[in-house]
């Protein structure tokens, strides 16, 4: 895998290259804690984030393109090419090695069958989209972020303004990675390194200091007042992590503590407690946001 450096031009690039689609995509997957540390505004974002190799796109069912190129027209033109000779195509690729893949998903619409499957999305030639139902958090309650024309330039890529994406709401984006990591599907040795760092996707934003903590509790608080679905997500989320922390084996705390181990240089006890210590600090921060909910209805 490329470095920070070149992973975040890839993605810097593949986000000009979306330009003119940005006001219809939502930035989702491991880019956006980056995005969120480097320009989200924070007066203070403590520790590390951990690295990407694709940049994971939420659209809706159908795009029109009203004037404008499709999204497979548009990428094609900038070198990317279909992931599999499938149609429709949900990854597109040029150069993996250095984060140039893109992943187009999106809510599903609740049956069945369609979860985890490629949909077709509509007006957009053969561009696919992978179904998934937990997704609708991220694409209900977003924000834009600025990247700026500086930072843009400085990774050698020429603009004329900044660049405006939507990304999810922070605090939605940790309910959505608490919800959902126990359905990653294991590969057929049992094991799952997705699962594992989504894990510690978590810990990072709740390592990440007393300024981003704060705006995390804000964000869930307004997530969960919502409606009632958003609370009942934020439950599971919460008993999700519940579960890992009291797995007798230890498993799940122990590969996510490797992989911190191994980024931090930390020994992997230290690495495990740290990892323990933080989803704790999750599942307080869930139950205590969820109880004021409860409280205030």
């Amino acid at each position: 895998m490329a470095d920070l450096p070149g992973l975040e031009r890839s993605l810097f690039w593949i986000l000009v290259i979306l330009e003119p689609y940005l006001d219809d995509i939502v930035l989702i997957g491991g880019w956006v804690p980056h995005v969120y540390r480097r320009f989200g505004g924070f007066p203070s974002w403590e520790g590390k984030t951990s690295l990407t190799s694709e940049v994971d796109v939420l659209v809706r069912d159908a795009i029109p393109p009203s004037g404008r190129s499709t999204l497979p027209e548009t990428l094609e033109t900038a070198g990317f090419g279909p992931q599999t000779k499938e149609s429709p195509v949900a990854v597109w690729i040029k150069d993996q090695g250095v984060g140039e893949k893109v992943e187009f998903l999106v809510p599903s619409t609740g049956i069945a069958m369609d979860e985890g499957r490629v949909k077709l999305i509509g007006e957009q030639g053969k561009l696919g989209a992978v179904a998934l139902d937990a997704l609708w958090l991220l694409s209900d309650y977003t924000q834009r972020l600025c990247i700026s024309k500086s930072a843009v330039e400085a990774a050698g890529i020429n603009v004329s303004s900044e660049i405006a994406c939507q990304v999810p709401m922070l605090g939605a984006y940790l309910l959505n990675k608490g919800a959902t990591f126990m359905n990653r599907r294991s590969l057929s040795n049992g094991d799952n390194q997705k699962r594992f760092k989504d894990l510690l996707y978590i810990r990072d934003l709740m390592a990440a200091g007393q300024d981003v903590v704060r705006y995390l509790e804000a964000d869930i608080q307004e997530v969960v007042g919502s409606d009632r679905r958003a609370s009942l997500y934020a439950n599971t989320a919460g008993s999700n992590v519940k579960l890992v922390l009291s797995e007798t084996n230890r498993r799940s705390i122990s590969e996510a503590g490797a992989m911190l181990s191994e980024r931090e240089g930390m020994s992997a006890a230290a690495a495990a407690a740290d990892i323990e210590g933080h989803l704790t600090d999750f599942t307080e921060m869930v139950g205590r946001t969820t109880a004021s909910q409860a409280h205030e209805v």
